[in-house]
């Protein structure tokens, strides 16, 4: 019995996602694929446009076999990190043979050379990445220029820095760095892309298979990025029928019907709120609280300086970047302050005391084999979940669950009241 995993958002699935599940089941003559997927918040700081239950019901029409439930703390953190949680908690499976993941360069051949490099950090390579920040070097040139010292001269520049820049690329290599850091058995496996750029927001490009960021552009009507608006519905779902698979339609229909999509912005009465709540126990001038993830003092400090222009997230947002900040480090700075996401919550996600079950297929014969092997406990219900450390998921999970039921008017769905999907 063979397993293959894929690690993922799906925020939302479209049918790159289907192409790319369909490859790693025939490369990899799998048995079963599972699915790692973040639930309610994404890695880019914001609310995923759909709940983690349509996105599951979406994941298995797709494809996949089992998905699992990626913990927030590694869901909305940084590549590093939301590799290393999602790497921990396949291992602790102890089923998962192989992570099959998407990349710009589609060969493993550098993955390899680069994650023995770093998972190791000699310091020949501390010392010249030390010395290229010194001079003034931006990080990831600095990193190509230390890296390039203990790689063959058969390697181009051009695929170094495409594997230290591309979106995919990043993501691919954490998940490498980690697989060695927890000398793990699971082999990692890449498929190469294809279709529009990771940050490519026009789903009329012409490309094979659209990006997520353009199906999110299109069911927001917000190609720009920035403020947001209601899409038209009218033609919507012409417009979907060549992003997204068949399967998939009906799904994307309900939610569309129902006005359950979320961006950020439908979180900025809450934001407003937390951010009082903050300076209003404090001076704003010293940052003597808990250490809150991903968010330094000094951008803390801006935040309360500029909060009387508040008008909504996604414009708070772009008032608080600076040219040496990015767009998504200020979101995610902004979603862990409104979720109260500290390093604690990081340091639990880095060691999973359990696996949350999304949904499977029936008669998956793949959970007898993980429960018998698994050195975590494989949980169906969040009613079963309160002698775990849950609670700051829980609590994200019925945040996100208020804001979509006052939207859309339908009764609010308590977490634990939630099953299993089986398809």
């Amino acid at each position: 019995m063979r397993t293959a995993a894929v690690i993922a958002e799906y925020n939302p699935f479209h049918s790159g996602h289907a192409y790319m599940l369909q490859e790693v089941r025939r490369l990899s003559g799998a048995d079963f694929l599972l699915v790692v997927m973040s639930g309610d918040f994404a890695q880019r700081g914001t609310p995923a446009v759909f709940d983690k239950y349509t996105r599951t019901e979406m994941a298995l029409a797709g494809g996949a076999d089992l998905v699992l439930e990626l913990p927030l703390a590694a869901s909305c953190g940084s590549a590093p990190r939301f590799a290393e949680g999602a790497v921990r908690l396949l291992d602790g499976l102890g089923t998962v043979d192989e992570l099959w993941f998407g990349s710009e360069c589609g060969s493993m051949r550098l993955f390899h050379m680069l994650s023995d490099i770093l998972s190791r950090e000699p310091e020949e390579y501390r010392a010249l990445l030390r010395k290229n920040l010194a001079s003034g070097m931006s990080f990831p040139r600095a990193r190509a220029g230390a890296l390039r010292v203990f790689l063959p001269d058969s390697v181009p520049e051009g695929e170094l820095s495409d594997v230290l820049s591309s979106p995919n690329n990043i993501l691919g290599l954490e998940y490498c760095i980690a697989l060695k850091k927890l000398k793990s058995p699971i082999r990692p496996c890449t498929v190469r892309r294809r279709g529009a750029g990771y940050h490519d927001t026009d789903a009329g490009s012409g490309e094979e298979f659209p990006s997520a960021s353009a199906v999110r552009a299109l069911l927001t009507g917000n190609p720009s990025g920035e403020e947001h608006s209601a899409p038209d519905v009218r033609d919507m779902e012409a417009k979907l029928s060549a992003l997204v698979p068949a399967a998939c339609l009906p799904l994307y229909r309900r939610e569309l019907s129902a006005d359950s999509i979320l961006t950020e912005d439908d979180f900025s009465e809450m934001l407003l709120y937390r951010l009082s709540e903050l300076k209003s126990g404090m001076d704003g001038s010293l940052f003597s609280g808990p250490a809150f993830l991903d968010v330094p003092g000094d951008l803390l400090r801006r935040a309360f300086r500029l909060l009387p222009e508040f008008r909504s997230f996604s414009q708070f947002a772009g008032l608080l970047k600076t040219r040496n900040t990015t767009r998504t480090q200020i979101n995610r700075a902004l979603l862990h302050l409104l979720l109260r996401l500290t390093e604690e919550d990081l340091e639990q996600a880095a060691s999973p005391s359990f696996v949350r079950m999304l949904g499977m297929r029936r008669c998956l014969e793949l959970l007898p084999e993980i429960k018998k092997k698994s050195r975590l406990p494989l949980i169906a219900k969040a009613s079963a979940l309160s002698s775990f450390s849950y609670n700051r998921d829980l609590f994200a999970s019925e945040l996100y669950e208020s804001v979509k039921s006052r939207k859309t008017g339908l009764p609010f769905q308590p977490e634990f009241s939630r099953a299993v999907i089986i398809r």
